[in-house]
């Protein structure tokens, strides 16, 4: 579930909805949200597979109108990748794409007078063993150089 400026009130409406004995119920923990604890009963779900996937990346002084990738993941062999969501942002306006499996599956743009950073929200995106999930960046501010980074947030499970 992707937490947002209303993460923890989303968070304790699921926890009154779960059902005793699911999955979400077998996977209750403790969350820290915004440096808030939830704790438990009645139970907050954490509706994950076995392995919660999290991969951040960063890159520094990236020229203008040069492409870059900030991050880059191949699903090892007997897995599967559930790709939920890629946060993005940077020191400047850019171009963000994501490609997986080569295909672009994605692109936004940061622009002045907006915010520089955003997101992919990809629901439960399913990459299979060997498939390749790549964020690049696109700086598009002339004569300057900034910092972009990136992060893959999904479900690590076995194929």
């Amino acid at each position: 579930m992707a937490v947002d400026d209303h993460g923890i009130e989303t968070l304790k409406k699921a926890a009154e909805e779960m059902v005793a004995g699911s999955k979400a119920d077998y996977y209750h923990k403790v969350c820290v949200v915004n440096g808030t604890t939830i704790p438990p009963g009645p139970a907050v779900p954490v509706v994950m597979s076995p392995a919660s996937f999290i991969l951040f990346g960063s890159i520094s002084a990236i020229a203008s109108t040069t492409q870059t990738n900030i991050l880059s993941y191949t699903v090892p062999l007997g897995k599967k990748l559930s790709l939920n969501l890629v946060e993005f942002g940077g020191g400047n306006i850019a171009t963000y794409e994501i490609t997986i499996g080569g295909t672009l599956e994605a692109r936004r743009r940061t622009y002045f007078g907006g915010q520089l950073s955003d997101r992919f929200d990809f629901g439960f995106y399913s990459v299979a063993a060997g498939g390749t999930v790549v964020l690049r960046v696109e700086h598009k501010r002339t004569g300057d150089t900034a910092d972009f980074e990136g992060r893959f947030v999904g479900y690590l499970d076995d194929a």
